[in-house]
């Protein structure tokens, strides 16, 4: 994964090159194949090489041609269609691809382009700068806009703070940030640091700005087809050609294995596209002492066939906050993942192989949805036989509380808000986010508004979606996907790898949103499609999963066999930096409860805690 950087000085002064320099320099782990740098007056574009495709090999990037410069972190995946349209060659790289797009189609051109990207065009001619980011998000964007004076950009904040770019701390984002309000998909830790938001992009001149979002799901769009074969051949033709497309490499090709249902799908697919003198190398983790949390015998379901390389690490032997210095200078942010140190050894991992491009499973639970609100779906229109047939299944499939799973999925449902607010308010639980609260300093969380934040960007989800379709929008466009896909993104480019995502391939998005909802649960089998589509090249033992392993009993062993002592410093000692932001009384009852407890009865007080820790060692990390 490459690495982008530029500014464009909007008071007309002309750039520096050693200012520009230093920005780009910020980011040499990003950029082990060169670095290259343009300025031309106000504007400076800059770039960090990572060679992942055949095509890149030759590259050199800030890139110009018929009086337009590109700098580009990106992969575009629908070459061979765009190729011939655009009258260009095979080996030409994919940053000529998306400037000849642009030079054809304008600003349009990102309705043309499929895969993953983050770009910056300047237009020499009409003065106007273009910066476009993919459909879902999964190449970061930051970006400082001062009117009358500057546009700054990056891939990564620390290249803003290079230039010289404020690091004033936005405290609504520390509230969000322990609220866990993840739906706000622009703001940053950084007063006026901004996140282009996914599918968007924006078109500069020195005298305004303008914004644009190019592309959204469309809910009404619907599937029929004639049979059940059909639906599983689609999928099956979209979700191969999603991971065929991100097997362009001209390094070894690696892939995450989990043994979970997603992980397993994509390194089975990989694995049968791949020529036979391709190993494919796979990356999982292990647990010696936990072993509750072990894939151990789905990981090697998938890999007794076969024509792969395997390489493990063992998950219990360290905790969640190692390499935490590491890991928090190269986010440049607090984290939510409780499983990114995971993830981090498994990228160094992966770059001690050679690898280069990593592929990953997250996202497969809301992209192919498990359809639970099919039930819902039912109930509310009185088809009783399926809402029952359902309920009975995945309680079986599942192991969980038929009527629990009756209650919270066709009677909830049910019950108007006025009785619903009723029921809350005698029961002592009027405000739906009281617990979020808990560990939140009050003085604090009334100075930035935070419960009516809070109910204004997380309203819409205080109800349970009432069809499938909908739940299915919600899991999809939550900004949960966006901020995981950020961090797994900078945790990658920290070992120069490039994370990809054929679970969010726009044309599989978009083909699983449109199906009908008993193709995505059936006898309570859910994401049905899925398991039909792929039961030839899928094990027994996965095609049958029910589920998958809960890591959190690993997440509390790692923190109080390796941890304690930084938790208890943070936590426990004096902490006036936190103490601004938390409730310190109630943090320590949490960690008190925690250490007591089973992960069974740990309600939220994990989390709580991990937030709390990760807030306070990022905010004394600035004070260093």
């Amino acid at each position: 994964m490459s690495a982008i950087a530029g500014v464009y000085l909007l008071n007309g002064d002309s750039v520096d090159k050693k200012d520009l320099k230093r920005m780009n320099d910020s980011m040499p782990h990003r950029g082990p194949d060169g670095s290259g740098l343009w300025h031309g007056g106000p504007v400076g574009l800059a770039h960090q090489m990572l060679w992942t495709t055949p095509e890149s090999l030759h590259e050199k990037l800030p890139f110009e041609a018929d009086g337009l410069v590109i700098t580009s972190d990106s992969r575009i995946d629908n070459r061979e269609e765009l190729l011939p349209e655009l009258g260009l060659s095979e080996e030409v790289s994919d940053s000529e691809v998306i400037l000849k797009a642009y030079v054809r189609w304008g600003k349009s051109c990102v309705d043309r382009l499929l895969g993953d990207f983050a770009f910056v065009i300047w237009d020499k001619a009409k003065e106007e700068m273009f910066c476009a980011r993919d459909h879902m998000g999964v190449r970061p964007f930051y970006y400082y806009y001062k009117p009358g004076e500057i546009f700054a950009f990056a891939t990564e904040i620390k290249a803003l703070f290079a230039w010289g770019v404020p690091r004033e701390i936005n405290e609504v984002r520390i509230g969000d940030y322990l609220a866990r309000i993840l739906e706000d998909k622009e703001i940053t830790f950084y007063k006026n640091i901004i996140r282009l938001t996914p599918a968007s992009i924006i078109m500069l001149k020195s005298e305004n700005i303008r914004k644009e979002q190019y592309w959204k799901l469309d809910l009404k769009h619907e599937i029929h087809l004639e049979s059940d074969e059909e639906y599983e051949k689609a999928f099956r033709d979209i979700f191969k050609e999603a991971v065929r497309c991100r097997l362009r490499s001209a390094f070894p090709v690696g892939s995450m294995l989990s043994g979970g249902l997603d992980s397993s799908s994509i390194v089975c697919v990989a694995r049968e596209l791949l020529p036979r003198d391709r190993l494919l190398k796979t990356f999982s983790i292990r647990f010696s002492t936990v072993k509750d949390c072990d894939e151990g015998i789905y990981i090697n379901s998938v890999l007794k066939t076969g024509n792969q390389e395997a390489y493990f690490i063992l998950g219990d032997k360290f905790g969640p906050l190692t390499s935490i210095e590491k890991i928090l200078w190269h986010e440049d942010q607090p984290f939510f993942s409780f499983n990114l140190n995971l993830f981090w050894v498994l990228n160094k991992e992966a770059h001690n192989q050679n690898v280069r491009i990593l592929l990953n499973g997250f996202g497969g639970d809301s992209i192919v949805s498990h359809g639970f609100a099919y039930i819902t779906e039912m109930a509310i229109k009185g088809r009783l036989f399926f809402m029952l047939r359902e309920t009975i299944g995945i309680s079986k499939k599942f192991h969980h509380s038929f009527w629990r799973i009756l209650l919270i999925l066709s009677i909830y449902p049910l019950i108007p808000e006025p009785l619903s607010r009723l029921w809350r308010r005698l029961y002592g639980s009027e405000n739906p986010y009281q617990d979020d609260f808990k560990i939140i300093n009050k003085d604090f969380c009334n100075s930035i508004s935070l419960i009516n934040r809070k109910k204004k960007l997380h309203g819409w989800r205080s109800r349970p979606a009432r069809t499938a379709k909908e739940d299915h929008w919600r899991d999809i466009v939550t900004g949960m996907n966006q901020r995981a896909m950020e961090d797994l993104s900078i945790a990658s480019g920290a070992f120069a790898i490039e994370p990809l995502f054929p679970f969010f391939d726009k044309r599989l998005i978009e083909f699983c949103l449109a199906l009908p909802a008993d193709q995505l649960i059936r006898h309570g089998w859910t994401r049905c499609i899925m398991r039909r589509a792929l039961k030839e090249v899928l094990p027994d033992i996965i095609y049958s999963r029910g589920g998958k392993s809960n890591l959190t009993p690993n997440f509390l062993h790692g923190l109080l066999a390796f941890n304690n002592a930084c938790i208890t410093s943070e936590i426990n000692g004096r902490n006036e930096t936190l103490d601004k932001y938390a409730n310190i009384f109630e943090l320590r009852n949490s960690y008190e409860r925690l250490l007591s407890s089973t992960p069974k009865k740990l309600s939220n007080d994990h989390i709580k805690i991990w937030l709390a820790a990760i807030l306070s060692l990022w905010l004394r990390s600035r004070e260093s």
